[in-house]
């Protein structure tokens, strides 16, 4: 209400600062980087964006346009992406993960204005955010800017603990499908159900997905890349929400009449390890390599002030990426051998294998 258009952006870009945003599963973040002695600016601007915000039709059907090319480019024309969402699609059926965080196309285009809004009120107020400040900061000065600017608003009725149990969805194991795409190599796509990002089993999923397939020396990379040139390429990324969540490991097979072969070669990889265990070097690397991520991960303002807000939005618990380095530390051979026993199984997955159309 009290900005002209493009104002908001324009007074940081003023003082050589910078500002802008990302939306998750489970958030939406703003941050705004500037200096020091302009602490009060970037407060007072964030609590007019909080409660003062007002929709112009015009600029509501100009973002909608954006936001539907975004999806084209980013999913649509993306043969990986727009695979994966259709194996979300199967694996969390009329869920919020049933696709990827922009959303449907036909939402995009439908939602509208009244919706926006009440979205708006509902969720942008001060009991549903969590302030950040990190840098150069009087802790004194930022606890009186934030009682002035952010006190007085009033909160929205929201039951977090209702909300999480609406997400609280149920995972379609068991599935094995088949999608024809114009694709010269095919990518075999497999979801394991996983637990919530604070359960204690995280450590150890994030260390067996790095022996598996996310390190240069990892076992499927090894085995079946290097020795037996069954795959051109595998990776694995470990989907941590505030609710059950997904672990996803994608393999690219050299040609389509192996992928039958590379799927028993990687479960065999997995049966390995909960028959044998890890080699010697294997959790010290690891270990290694997971505290070396986090001591980067806290070298800039930026970065640390990500991992104090990921904390407390999600699990209420500022101090998480601490305990999270704590449980490292304390990370046995026995633990990443059990979730793989109890995650990384045929019955608890579903897979998707995307294949030639032509």
């Amino acid at each position: 209400k009290n900005l002209d258009t493009g104002e908001f952006n324009d007074l940081i870009d003023e003082i050589g600062g910078e500002s802008n945003a990302m939306t998750t599963y489970d958030y939406t973040t703003y941050y705004g980087e500037v200096p020091a002695n302009k602490l009060e600016l970037i407060m007072a601007l964030e609590a007019e964006r909080m409660v003062n915000l007002e929709f112009d039709s015009n600029e509501v059907e100009r973002e909608r346009e954006v936001i539907v090319q975004e999806r084209k480019t980013r999913i649509e024309s993306n043969i990986f992406s727009k695979n994966l969402e259709k194996l979300q699609k199967e694996a969390f059926k009329n869920t919020g993960l049933a696709h990827q965080v922009i959303g449907w196309e036909e939402d995009i285009k439908s939602i509208s204005l009244d919706e926006i809004n009440a979205f708006y009120e509902k969720y942008y107020s001060p009991n549903n955010a969590v302030l950040v400040l990190s840098g150069d900061v009087d802790p004194g000065e930022a606890h009186n800017l934030a009682k002035e600017y952010f006190g007085d608003f009033s909160a929205s009725n929201i039951d977090k603990n209702k909300e999480l149990e609406e997400k609280n969805w149920e995972f379609q194991a068991g599935k094995k499908l088949e999608f024809k795409d114009n694709t010269r190599v095919p990518i075999m796509m497999m979801l394991y159900d996983t637990p919530e990002g604070n359960h204690n089993d995280q450590v150890a999923i994030d260390a067996l997905l790095n022996i598996l397939v996310n390190n240069k020396t990892s076992r499927v990379k090894s085995k079946l890349q290097r020795d037996k040139n069954l795959i051109i390429e595998t990776a694995g990324i470990n989907m941590k929400l505030e609710v059950p969540g997904y672990a996803l490991t994608y393999l690219v097979p050299s040609n389509q009449n192996n992928l039958e072969k590379v799927q028993k070669a990687f479960d065999t990889e997995i049966e390995r390890i909960i028959d044998n265990g890890l080699k010697e070097e294997e959790l010290k690397i690891i270990k290694k390599q997971e505290l070396k991520n986090a001591n980067f991960n806290q070298r800039s303002s930026k970065s640390l002030a990500e991992l104090l807000g990921l904390g407390a939005a999600n699990y209420d618990n500022p101090d998480f990426y601490v305990e999270y380095v704590e449980k490292v530390y304390n990370l046995e051979e026995e633990d990443i051998i059990r979730v793989a026993k109890k995650y990384f199984t045929p019955d608890n997955r579903v897979i998707g294998n995307v294949i030639s159309s032509y």
